[in-house]
């Protein structure tokens, strides 16, 4: 079992540095930011999250994504690294965080949006013409 769970967690991470390297292949300029992240399996609710020093990757969703959109999930990879190009992770605590966590958000994936296009098979926001 425990070989089952290794080879899921290298697949995953197979994934998430393709998904790294489609980002950095239109967005030559994000390769600092990326770069920093140490990637760090973890059991979250989403695909992705960061505390400004490890990318978070849950295995099952990265890999669920891979095999439903049979891409690899590069637009919710760079949403969560433009959190911290937005400084997301580093506001001090006098800050109303709701707010903050809902500013941040839509910054995040307008940017996404603008940088590497809708998010495939998801309505998600559209770009405003």
């Amino acid at each position: 079992m425990e070989e089952v769970s290794q080879e899921r967690e290298r697949l995953a991470r197979e994934v998430v540095d393709l998904a790294k390297s489609l980002v950095l292949a239109d967005n030559h300029f994000l390769s600092t930011a990326v770069g920093r992240l140490k990637l760090e399996p973890s059991h979250l609710e989403t695909e992705f999250a960061t505390d400004g020093y490890f990318l978070l990757f849950d295995i099952e969703r990265v890999l669920a994504h891979f095999k439903q959109a049979h891409a690899a999930p590069k637009f919710n990879l760079l949403h969560s690294v433009i959190h911290c190009l937005f400084l997301h992770p580093y506001v001090n605590a006098s800050v109303d965080q709701a707010l903050w966590n809902l500013a941040c958000d839509i910054a995040a994936e307008c940017t996404a949006l603008e940088l590497c296009g809708q998010r495939p098979g998801e309505a998600g926001l559209q770009r405003a013409l």
